[in-house]
Order: structure tokens, then C-alpha cells, then sequence
């Protein structure tokens, strides 16, 4: 009798956890609505506009639709004046024919607005390449009000941007961001980066804004904030060997007494196509990133809600019984309910149908990247070796050869 209590003890054990995170994630759409209900609450209406605006992208390779997202910036209708500022180190980047292509066929067709430039901002050397060029385009912006776009994103329609800005009219927000949705994938690595995000990003930013005093996330995909902020934080010279350099410069926001503001709308992230080691080397990236710069008890605490299927497989090979596979089928369907509920009111990826397989996969895999963050201080970004430190600091090692599917930011 004692060791079948144990026995029944020791199984508990194993199952509770995934139990628990299961109740979390099934949480995420309610979190998530709850979360965005109460920043409408506190946005006051629209009290300043900007007389210019100016979209700085860092740009390095060749992402899957860098013409049409090039497009969807040129077509935006800002109800003012804007410029584009696409930012390069070097010449013989794989991009600049393509935007010198798309700058000339504009200049041929007579559109002459928005200004579109092309800026080569010289090898980088003690900063990121990306902080470079975005601190680059700063330096050479005439807009009051600057958006931070990276290469791989679109516009889904011509006046997104301007909804997207709205909130910085209120003189309280700082910054405001985006959360992505990873559209399109079409073969498995482009589906372990989309669900990577697509599954739990956004349901995990209602979680944090939710139960957080002061929410302090942002993701780089696409950022707004006003000059004079940038001016109250120092510019962005300290930022310039960050890794996660969005969620730097969230806290940064809120400790000089700003807000930061969530979109309600999605950036789209067309990933049509990408090598599976390059997307387990994005998610390596983002969870090294991750574990160097978020306290203890909330990185534990994504942890655990990455763990949930890996600890419920561990219960099934450790104490086989119909309990423990009863539990792994229920999570399994459990995050099916979740992750199709997040898509349908935000995400939006008709892909969606047959990505549902890939849900247990990548849930699996992205456990583990998470977990392994735990051991690792090196990550591989843009062909090159960088030794992260501690908050999340990146020192360049070594150059590597550039992953196929990996350039994005």
C-alpha cells in the first residue's frame, strides 16, 4: 500500500504542473481581451497629431516578401507628410539592388511620395548591426514622431500605420508596439517559427498586462514613440549591444514615468518559407535573450508554460498508465482550443487547419530551446557568434556563415 501512495504521489507530482499551465494557456484569449479592454479604458481620445513621420527600417538580407512589404509602407495613408528610411552597413548587401529597384520603378510610375531613401551606414563594429542602423536612421530622420520597422513586416491595409500611431497622441504613452502574426508557413521550419509566436506570444502579453502594474513589453516588429521621448530616454546610444533591444527600451519607457501600448491590430509576418535550423536558431536567440534579461520568477513562470508538454510526455515514460496518457491527450487539446481561439480573433492565419498538427511539435521543441537557455550564453544571429551577458548584452565573438531562412531580425 505505501508504494503504490507513492507511486500515486510521485504521478501527481508529475501531472500537476502540466495540469496547471494547461488552465493557464486555456486563460490566454480572456487575459488577452481583458488586457486590451482595459488600455481602451485608459486611452484618452487623440490629443496631439505629428507634422512628419518618419519609418526607419533596419534592413540586412533578403526576407521572403521584402517587395510587397515595401509596398504596404509606401501605400500607407498618414493623413501627414512621411519618409522611409531603409538602413543597410553595406553595398553589397543582397537587398540594396532590390530597394534600388523598387525606388527606381516608383521614381518611373511618378510616385514621388512617400520620400523613399536608401542609407548605407557603414560596417558595424561595438554595436548590434540592427541598433546600428536604426540609431543610423535616427541620426538622418526629419520626422517628430519615428516608427521602427523591421524588414519582414506588412501592413495589412493602407491605413494601418495611422490607426497604429493613434495612442502616441496621448501625451502619457511613450511607446506604442505591436504584437506580430506569423502568416502563410508552408513547410516546417516557417511553421515552428510561426507557432513559436503565433501560439502564445499575444496570449502571453494579455497575460503579463493583465496581473503587471505597469506593462513593459514591446516587440521590434514594429514600434511608434515621439521625438521628445527619445529625447527624455538619451537616445538610444545605450541600446546599442542589446540583444532584445524592444524590450529594453519598453522599460526604459516605463521607469521615466510612460506608458507603453499594445496595438490591437497585428503586424503580418509573411514566413512563407525557412530551414528548420534556422528557426531552432531564432528560437534559441529569443530564449537565451529572454533568460538574461527577465527576472527569475517570470522567466520560471514561461518556462513552466513552455515545460507543460515535455513534463506530461516525462510523466507518461516514467509511470505509464492511462491517467498520464489521459493527461498528454487532454493538453494536447487543451492547447488546440487555445491556439485556434487566439488565431480566430487575432492572429487570423487561414494556414491555420493544417498548422494545427504542428502545435504538439512545437510546443515539444520549443520547451526544450527554452529550457537549454537555461545552459546557453551564445546565439547565432545574422552570421555571427555573439556571447550574451548579463541583461541580455551581446559581444561578437566570431562570423559564421548566414543560415538560409535566418536573416530576419
Amino acid at each position: 500500500m505505501t508504494e503504490g501512495m507513492e507511486n500515486t504521489t510521485l504521478l501527481l507530482c508529475l501531472l500537476l504542473p502540466p495540469l496547471l499551465t494547461a488552465l493557464v494557456t486555456l486563460s490566454y484569449p480572456l487575459h488577452t481581451a481583458f488586457f486590451f479592454w482595459r488600455q481602451r479604458r485608459r486611452l484618452r481620445a487623440r490629443e496631439g497629431r505629428p507634422a512628419f513621420v518618419s519609418l526607419i527600417v533596419p534592413m540586412k538580407g533578403v526576407d521572403d516578401e521584402l517587395p510587397a512589404n515595401v509596398i504596404s509602407w509606401t501605400q500607407q495613408c498618414m493623413g501627414v507628410p512621411f519618409e522611409i528610411l531603409v538602413c543597410v552597413e553595406r553595398e553589397d548587401d543582397p537587398a540594396v539592388p532590390m530597394i534600388r529597384a523598387l525606388m527606381k520603378g516608383r521614381a518611373a510610375a511618378g510616385d514621388m511620395e512617400p520620400r523613399m531613401e536608401l542609407l548605407i551606414t557603414g560596417r558595424s563594429t561595438a554595436s548590434l548591426g540592427k541598433m546600428h542602423n536604426l540609431i543610423h536612421g535616427i541620426e538622418h530622420a526629419c520626422g517628430d514622431w519615428l516608427v521602427f520597422v523591421d524588414s519582414d513586416a506588412y501592413f495589412p491595409d493602407s491605413h494601418y500605420l495611422r490607426r497604429f500611431m493613434v495612442p502616441l497622441g496621448n501625451p502619457g504613452v511613450g511607446l506604442v508596439s505591436c504584437y506580430p502574426a506569423y502568416r502563410g508557413a508552408r513547410d516546417v521550419g516557417a511553421a515552428l517559427i510561426g507557432g513559436a509566436i503565433n501560439n502564445d506570444f499575444v496570449g502571453f502579453m494579455g497575460l503579463l498586462g493583465t496581473w503587471q502594474r505597469r506593462f513593459a513589453v514591446a516587440v521590434g516588429t514594429t514600434m511608434a514613440m515621439r521625438r521628445d521621448t527619445l529625447e527624455v530616454l538619451g537616445g538610444l546610444d545605450s541600446l546599442r549591444q542589446q540583444l532584445l533591444m524592444d524590450v529594453s527600451l519598453a522599460r526604459r519607457v516605463r521607469d521615466v514615468g510612460y506608458r507603453v501600448h499594445l496595438c490591437e491590430e497585428p503586424v503580418v509576418v509573411y514566413q512563407r518559407h525557412s530551414s528548420t535550423r534556422a528557426a531552432l536558431q531564432k528560437a534559441d536567440r529569443w530564449h537565451v535573450g529572454m533568460r538574461r534579461m527577465l527576472s527569475a520568477p517570470l522567466y520560471g513562470l514561461y518556462l513552466l508554460l513552455r515545460l507543460s508538454l515535455p513534463l506530461a510526455l516525462l510523466s507518461v515514460a516514467l509511470r505509464p498508465c492511462a491517467t498520464s496518457v489521459g493527461v498528454v491527450l487532454a493538453l494536447v487539446v487543451v492547447r488546440w482550443v487555445a491556439v485556434c481561439s487566439l488565431n480566430l480573433r487575432y492572429i487570423r492565419d487561414p494556414c491555420l487547419p493544417w498548422l494545427l498538427w504542428m502545435v504538439p511539435v512545437t510546443d515539444l521543441l520549443m520547451g526544450l530551446s527554452a529550457m537549454s537557455a537555461l545552459l546557453r550564453h551564445k546565439v547565432s544571429w545574422r552570421g555571427q557568434i555573439y556571447r550574451i551577458g548579463k541583461g541580455g548584452r551581446a559581444h561578437l565573438e566570431r562570423e559564421v556563415a548566414l543560415v538560409k531562412g535566418a536573416s530576419g531580425a
